[in-house]
């Protein structure tokens, strides 16, 4: 009885050790595929941090642009409000002439009036 005992204990510790084996194997396969897929998350998170770095540069370099495209903006609308201003002056200029001009015309056409209306009439024929 003793000796069946024991053979029985030794097939359960076989089989018991045949479990933990194939558990061990398939532990050591897990293991492996984690540190594959922990490796291409290492390398998909190296490859975006590289993207936004890039594209962190690229925005960079648009705002720069933009910055300078606005300066120059600012720099021809200054120069065409000071053109402005100075043709504005120069017409301003050519008004006060033209209503002075007028002004003149005007005495003239009155003072002319104003010796038609004192000549005296021919006689009628």
């Amino acid at each position: 009885k003793r000796a069946m005992e024991r053979e029985h204990e030794t097939q359960i510790n076989a089989v018991r050790g045949q479990h933990a084996a194939e558990l061990a194997e398939a532990l050591a396969e897990e293991r492996g595929l984690a540190t594959e897929a922990q490796d291409r998350l290492k390398l998909e998170v190296t490859r975006l941090e590289q993207e936004a770095a890039a594209g962190a540069a690229a925005l960079e370099a648009m705002s720069s642009s933009a910055a300078a495209d606005a300066a120059s903006l600012r720099d021809l609308a200054a120069v065409s409000e000071k053109k402005n201003t100075g043709d504005l002056a120069v017409l301003r200029k050519q008004l006060e002439a033209a209503e002075a001009s007028n002004e003149e015309a005007q005495a003239e056409l009155s003072a002319l009036r104003e010796r038609l209306a004192a000549a005296p009439l021919p006689a009628p024929a």
